[in-house]
């Protein structure tokens, strides 16, 4: 059975695809500095706002990836 993908796992995917830096995402999603780092230091989970709004932001993104990391970001 393949593990699965962490929500840490599943930004730095997005990010490396969409060519950002975290920094820039999370100027673009209106976001605390530390709301993303913690995301990518695995503190905190994605939540369901963040989601919607990268979605919004980026349409190119796939929201099946980001929920259950199924799919290609």
């Amino acid at each position: 059975m393949e593990t699965p993908i962490t929500d840490n796992q599943k930004i730095q995917t997005v990010l490396d695809e969409l060519g950002i830096t975290s920094y820039r995402l999370t100027q673009e999603l209106e976001l605390s500095a530390g709301s993303l780092y913690h995301i990518l230091s695995g503190k905190n989970k994605l939540s369901k706002n963040i989601i919607d709004k990268i979605c919004t932001l980026y349409p190119e993104v796939n929201k099946k990836f980001l929920v259950k990391g199924i799919g290609d970001p």
